[in-house]
């Protein structure tokens, strides 16, 4: 049996025993980045585990309010995860692992979340709440080298992305989006009708890193 994946079903038996840990799992060539949250102790983890040499280490604890999504640039050493701030909104941060100096990145949006790094760690995607929003979800990405933010389709009050993944080989994202309208329709129609509520219709669209939509 492969010893990741032996070493993936050890992670997956303990936070199944201690107090309902969560956990997240990223992958890259040689290496898994693993992020534990702990529920009690509103503790969160993010270990390194190198397949090759079969060792693992922690690269940052941290208190947060909640569980938070996470990215990690090998080339730098940097953590990008999402954590609450005094206004109670969730932004970007960025980790130093080899300072241990921490930056918060963003304070343009209500939350922060699914955040990925692109193949060549200059872009942070997330999908993103608006400061005046709190349903309709949108994707943004974050410039490293500027310090840029860039808001896909700001102007669409209607659709909200449910999750998207980026893939490295070809450089681009598919994003499952779908109808707010629709949904609080639906809604408002198994309420009425006392029926069961129909699942929203979705949408999969792909796009380039500069949020251009491409042609399935």
């Amino acid at each position: 049996m492969n010893k990741s994946f032996v070493f993936l079903i050890i992670i997956v038996f303990i936070c199944m025993v201690f107090s309902n840990k969560i956990f997240s799992i990223v992958n890259s060539p040689s290496k898994l980045y693993i992020n534990v949250f702990d529920p009690k102790s509103l503790m969160f983890t993010f270990y390194q585990y190198d397949q090759i040499q079969n060792k693992s280490k922690s690269l940052l604890s941290k208190e947060t309010a909640d569980y938070t999504a996470f990215a990690y640039s090998e080339g730098n050493n940097k953590l990008y995860f999402a954590d609450g701030i005094s206004d109670h909104t969730i932004q970007l941060f960025e980790n130093n692992l080899n300072t241990n100096q921490m930056k918060q990145l963003t304070t343009v949006f209500n939350n922060v979340d699914f955040i990925q790094i692109d193949k060549e760690q200059k872009m942070i995607f997330m999908r993103v709440l608006l400061r005046d929003e709190f349903r309709n979800f949108h994707m943004a990405t974050y410039n490293l080298e500027t310090q840029k933010i860039q808001i896909w389709e700001e102007e669409n009050k209607d659709r909200s992305v449910l999750d998207f993944n980026y893939n490295p080989n070809n450089n681009q994202l598919i994003v499952v989006s779908f109808s707010e309208t629709e949904d609080q329709k639906k809604f408002d129609e198994a309420n009425k009708n006392q029926t069961k509520l129909q699942p929203p219709k979705y949408s999969l669209d792909i796009y380039d890193i500069e949020g251009q939509k491409k042609n399935i």
